[in-house]
């Protein structure tokens, strides 16, 4: 869809549009799971309508919106006793948690041990037989 056409809509008219937008993109993304899309290249031009639809209901909205979600950001962080600073105003408005915006730390999954079996075993020192035996494997790899 144009963008002068989505200009000329009310505000109504285009959260109506968006939802449209919202519910043809879920359903093309389950025919695609299904292989049942036609037009499997046609999610790409509903996000970008979805993107233009949001774009322009945020002009309509003003910059009032925008600096009501900044002042809600620094009063949150005023609330949880922080200095109100610009890395937690960017996480506020970003949708972020105050946990993320803190800068904690995710914690990685612990390593897997490895392989099981012969090679390990040869590799880490295992009995002698099982040397041996990870050898004559590689040998038969390299010769066939």
């Amino acid at each position: 869809m144009k963008a002068e056409k989505l200009r000329d809509m009310n505000p109504d008219e285009l959260r109506n549009e968006e939802t449209r937008l919202v519910d043809q993109i879920f359903r093309l993304r389950f025919q695609i799971a299904a292989s049942q899309a036609e037009n499997p290249a046609r999610v790409h031009l509903l996000r970008k309508d979805l993107a233009r639809v949001k774009t322009i209901l945020r002009e309509k909205a003003g910059p009032a919106s925008v600096a009501v979600k900044s002042t809600a950001a620094v009063a949150g962080a005023a609330a949880a006793g922080k200095p109100a600073t610009g890395k937690a105003v960017a996480g506020k408005a970003a949708g972020r948690t105050e946990a993320v915006a803190a800068g904690s730390a995710k914690t990685k999954p612990a390593r897997s041990a490895g392989k099981v079996g012969r090679q390990s075993a040869a590799k880490s020192g295992g009995t002698v037989k099982e040397k041996g035996a990870a050898k004559a494997k590689g040998a038969k790899q390299e010769r066939g």
